[in-house]
């Protein structure tokens, strides 16, 4: 816990202030956090342990090349799961994070009691601006505009979900630096520890002040939204009538979960998914993230990262989630908060 008190501090902070807004804005509390805590353990986990296991039989069989495949899977899980440094460290890393994200969720579908909606205007018209006089959804149509480039844009930037508790894992995972919890703060952490520490923490500062905070103050509903704030001179019909014409023909995740959360925002009542925010883009700044984390870990997980980076900005635009300047500021927030971890990791 003192390794990772900062993180620990910062999530704490988070959920305290998620349960005192809510109360005073008079909300059930605890109703934005059901629905995500159910993915991640019904649906998230189960695929990526089991995607773990069969990984690590396959390098047993094919790699190692033993006699005893299953005495080995065993002894090699033995050392992993039996190790209680790393063990303790899942608890606590886990558990902060589980708990940073809980706030998170009930902070978000806030923004529009707090601010109500007003920026989407000036933001189409800077991605007008930034991108010679175009709305940037028409200049990745003909690239990007088939229904099976379309789904797999669709599918890889619902993949973020899952790449978000590969790292979460990866970081909870690693063998703190155990002589580091007692030596002053002088002493240098490992190059694993120092990755994992750094992106925790930095991960729920960009969640909650780019997701919450910065949403606020700029704050905006995006392109799939924008008939609600201006039905009669929407730029973006066009791009969404074509998306609801491929859902139509075989179901777009995009389309399903944009009217999951408009029927939440129309209708709170519902108990379905909650929190509609544009600015910044919280998934590009996530992706971004990846890249910082990545090339600590190794340089080609770092190139590996960058190549999704760019498929998730492009996905944000093409399916309507996000103005493209809501990921040029997601990206430029992201590298904000992985320094900003990185100096107050050192001084704790």
């Amino acid at each position: 816990m003192r390794h990772h008190r900062a993180l620990l501090i910062f999530s704490v902070l988070t959920w305290v202030l998620s349960k005192g807004l809510n109360v005073h804005f008079g909300r059930t509390v605890g109703g934005g956090t059901g629905f995500y805590l159910t993915i991640i353990f019904r649906d998230i986990l189960p695929i990526l342990g089991g995607g773990a296991l069969i990984v690590s039989v396959l390098k047993v069989l094919i790699f190692e090349k033993t006699d005893r495949p299953l005495q080995t899977l065993m002894q090699n899980y033995r050392r992993l799961f039996f190790d209680m440094s790393r063990v303790t460290n899942i608890i606590v890393v886990m558990a902060a994070m589980i708990l940073g994200i809980s706030g998170f969720s009930e902070l978000k579908p806030l923004i529009h009691f707090i601010k109500p909606y007003s920026w989407d205007v000036t933001f189409m018209e800077i991605d007008r601006v930034l991108h010679f006089g175009r709305d940037p959804w028409t200049l990745l149509t003909p690239i990007f505009g088939s229904a099976s480039a379309t789904r797999t844009i669709n599918f890889v930037y619902n993949f973020w979900f899952y790449v978000i508790f590969i790292f979460w894992i990866m970081a909870a995972w690693s063998k703190p630096n155990m002589p580091n919890l007692i030596a002053s703060n002088d002493a240098a952490p490992s190059k694993l520890t120092n990755w994992s520490r750094q992106f925790t923490l930095a991960f729920i500062m960009t969640w909650v002040i780019g997701g919450f905070l910065l949403a606020i103050l700029f704050s905006s509903m995006g392109p799939a939204f924008y008939g609600l704030i201006d039905p009669s001179n929407n730029p973006f019909a066009a791009q969404m009538a074509s998306l609801h014409a491929m859902d139509a023909e075989s179901s777009l995740w995009a389309i399903k979960t944009q009217g999951l959360l408009q029927d939440s925002y129309l209708n709170p009542a519902s108990g379905g998914p909650e929190g509609i925010s544009a600015m910044p883009s919280v998934h590009n700044a996530t992706a971004a993230l990846y890249v910082f984390a990545g090339y600590k870990i190794k340089r080609y997980i770092g190139h590996i990262m960058v190549a999704f980076m760019i498929a998730i900005l492009i996905g944000s635009v093409h399916l309507g989630w996000h103005y493209a300047i809501d990921g040029y500021v997601g990206i430029a927030l992201a590298w904000a908060c992985w320094w900003g971890a990185g100096r107050i990791l050192k001084r704790v």
